[in-house]
């Protein structure tokens, strides 16, 4: 569950950007989905292989936990099947792949050239078949503004099913854990309050949803006990972007406040 970090620069529409249009200023990924002076709100897009759609409680419990993160207006927009789309549960995935269908497949086409477009930043979620291509099969990846969530990387350690509740608790928690790094938590895109950086974008503590816990599993038996998986953000996580909240408010009205940019083209 790694972040690519700047695997794919894209450009934002002027049409989603609060500021003066002359202002050069193209944003990060976190602060597209953060800053009100590039956009309002979260729109949660999601195209699905088929059959692997996510259960909906674990949409739902991921987008609440963003909202509560974030203190931004977070949606859920459309959820669809990708047409023409021959799953294959031992495809690996590369990152090129993963951004070029996540830009075919969002539902406003101007946003594949940006992060969103009139006032909703996208994130754009993929539940895509098989995996992403890596050094171990991995149940989920963020890169830009897109998650990906693999379910047949769950069902494959899930001996009790797709129906079992742990199933869901399992994909909530993967895609919570997605969508944390899109927002650039554990310093990656958000500086840190406190440091607590494993060195790969994860949290060193086991209470927040960004802490690597799949590296630490012992058996297949303790990921699918209900309640066992980490579903929520930290007093850490919450403090990064609170302080990255105030930073935005202060860019919006100096240009110069030493914030990163982001970069235009390809």
């Amino acid at each position: 569950m790694r972040l690519a970090a700047g695997a794919l620069a894209v450009a934002l529409l002027a049409a989603g950007c609060a500021r003066p249009a002359d202002d050069p200023w193209v944003p990060t990924p976190p602060q597209a989905l953060l800053w009100d002076m590039f956009f309002q709100e979260i729109l949660v897009e999601v195209d699905h292989a088929p059959g692997r759609e996510l259960p909906r409680a674990a949409l739902d419990g991921a987008i609440a936990e963003l909202r509560t993160l974030t203190k931004r207006e977070v949606r859920l927009g459309s959820v669809r099947e990708i047409a023409g789309h021959d799953p294959d549960p031992s495809r690996e995935w590369s990152l090129d792949e993963l951004l070029a269908l996540s830009h075919a497949t969002r539902d406003d086409p101007a946003s594949a050239e940006g992060y969103g477009s009139g006032r909703s930043a996208i994130l754009h979620v993929l539940a895509l078949d098989g995996t992403v291509r890596a050094d171990r099969p991995l149940r989920g990846y963020a890169l830009e503004n897109v998650a990906a969530v693999f379910p047949d990387e769950h069902a494959r350690i899930q001996p009790l099913g797709r129906a079992h509740p742990s199933f869901a608790l399992d994909v909530q928690q993967t895609l919570t854990h997605e969508m944390g790094h899109t927002v650039g938590l554990v310093g990656c895109g958000v500086p840190m309050v406190r440091p607590r950086s494993d060195g790969g974008c994860h949290s060193t503590s086991e209470e927040s949803v960004m802490y690597a816990w799949h590296d630490r599993l012992g058996s297949t038996l303790e990921l699918v006990q209900p309640g066992s998986q980490p579903l929520r953000f930290d007093a850490d996580d919450r403090a990064d972007i609170a302080a990255y909240l105030e930073l935005g408010k202060r860019c919006a009205v100096d240009p110069g406040c030493g914030a990163p940019r982001g970069t235009t083209g390809l």
